[in-house]
C-alpha cells in the first residue's frame, strides 16, 4: 500500500511535481485536446500487413497441417473452414507458401470436398444448417482453389444461387454473398422459369443514401450489403450514365464513413472495421494515405493490425479470416487493383 502518490512531468522537473496524500480526496480536471499525430508511413504499414499475413497463414487450419481421416464437414458458423481456402486464393504472393504448406492446402482441399460429399449424402439440403450463405462460401472457396463447380456433381451450386427463391431463408447476407461468389468466377446464371439473374441491375438501383452520426459504430450489414455493387462504381460517371446513381450512392457512403470514423481510426469494433476496410478497398480508397480516413494519426488498418501479438506469434480473437481479408484487400489497392471487381 502507498502512503502517497507523486504526480509530475516525465522530464523530472521538481517544481512541477505534486505529492498527493492517500488520506485526502482529489478531483482532477483536464482538457483532452486531440493532437494531430503523423500516421505511420506507407512502407511501415505494408510491412506490418505482410507480417500479419505471415502469422495468419502460419496458424491457418487449412495451411498449418494435413487433416486426418477423422475430418468431417459441417456447414456454417463464424469460423467456417471455407474462408480459409478463400484466403489462400486472395493471397497474391503476399506470403510465399512453402512446399509443405502447398501440399497441406492441396491435401486439405481434397478432404474438404470428400467431407462435403459425405455430409450431403447424410443431410439432404436444404436443411436448418445449410443456409443460403453457405452456397456462396463454398463457391468462393472453389473459385479460390481453381476448382470447377460443375465437377461437383452432388450439388448444383450455381443452379441453387440462380433460383428465384434464393436468399429467402432469412439469411440477410445470402443473396449478396451469392452475387459476389458468382462474380468472382465470372459464372453464368442458369436460365429458365425457375431462375433469375441476381446480378445487380444498375438501371434499377434505388438504394437510399445512408446517413451516419459522428464517431458511431457502423453496422456490418450496412457495408456488407453494399459490396455486390462495388464493381459498378465509376467515380467518373456523369449524369445520364447508367452508373451515375451508384456513383452518387458510394460518394456519399465514403463521406459518411469518414464522418462516422472514431478518433482512434476504428469504425466500432475490429470486425466492423474489417468490413469497412473491405468496402473502401473495393472502391479504390488507399487507407494508408487518404487524409479522410486518418484521424489523429490513426488509420483503420492499425485497429486490425493490433490483434497480432508479435511476441506470441498469434492473432487474438475470432473471425481471423475477416481480418486477413481486410488486410489483403488493402494490399490489392496498393498494387493498383480494385478489390471486388472480382473478390478473388
Amino acid at each position: 500500500m502507498f502512503n502517497s502518490v507523486i504526480l509530475g512531468d516525465t522530464d523530472g522537473v521538481t517544481a512541477n511535481k505534486y505529492t498527493l496524500s492517500v488520506k485526502r480526496s482529489y478531483e482532477v480536471k483536464a482538457d483532452m485536446n486531440e493532437v494531430e499525430l503523423p500516421p505511420p508511413s506507407q512502407d511501415e504499414l505494408v510491412q506490418q500487413m505482410k507480417d500479419y499475413l505471415n502469422v495468419y497463414f502460419k496458424n491457418s487450419p487449412v495451411v498449418k497441417e494435413k487433416w486426418g481421416d477423422d475430418y468431417t464437414y459441417h456447414p456454417g458458423g463464424f469460423e467456417c473452414i471455407e474462408w480459409g481456402f478463400v484466403d489462400c486464393g486472395l493471397n497474391d504472393g503476399y506470403v510465399e507458401f512453402t512446399e509443405e504448406q502447398k501440399e497441406n492446402i492441396k491435401h486439405n482441399w481434397s478432404k474438404f470436398l470428400d467431407g462435403l460429399r459425405e455430409y450431403l449424402k447424410e443431410n439432404p439440403v436444404p436443411n436448418n444448417d445449410f443456409k443460403s450463405t453457405t452456397y456462396g462460401e463454398i463457391l468462393l472457396a472453389m473459385t479460390a482453389m481453381g476448382y470447377n463447380p460443375d465437377d461437383f456433381k452432388e450439388l448444383d451450386i450455381i443452379g441453387e444461387i440462380s433460383r428465384n427463391d434464393f436468399g429467402t431463408d432469412g439469411m440477410y447476407m445470402g443473396t449478396p454473398r451469392g452475387i459476389i461468389a458468382m462474380d468472382s468466377g465470372g459464372y453464368e446464371y442458369k436460365e429458365g422459369s425457375d431462375y433469375r439473374s441476381w446480378r445487380p441491375v444498375v438501371e434499377e438501383f434505388n438504394e437510399e443514401p445512408i446517413e451516419l452520426s459522428p464517431q458511431t459504430t457502423v453496422n456490418d450489414f450496412t457495408t456488407m450489403y453494399a459490396q455486390p455493387y462495388i464493381p459498378y462504381y465509376n467515380p467518373d460517371a456523369k449524369e445520364g450514365d447508367p452508373e451515375y446513381k451508384i456513383k452518387l450512392y458510394f460518394d456519399n457512403f465514403i463521406e459518411q464513413l469518414s464522418i462516422a470514423q472514431h478518433s482512434d481510426g476504428r469504425f466500432g469494433n475490429v470486425w466492423t472495421t474489417d468490413q469497412v476496410v473491405i468496402l473502401l478497398a473495393g472502391l479504390g480508397v488507399d487507407l494508408t494515405t487518404d487524409s479522410r480516413f486518418i484521424k489523429n494519426g490513426h488509420t483503420p488498418l492499425e485497429i486490425i493490425l493490433r490483434t497480432l501479438d508479435t511476441e506470441a506469434g498469434e492473432i487474438s480473437g475470432n473471425l481471423k479470416h475477416q481480418h486477413a481479408q481486410a488486410v489483403m484487400s488493402m494490399l490489392k489497392v496498393l498494387d493498383g487493383r480494385k478489390n471486388i471487381e472480382t473478390f478473388l
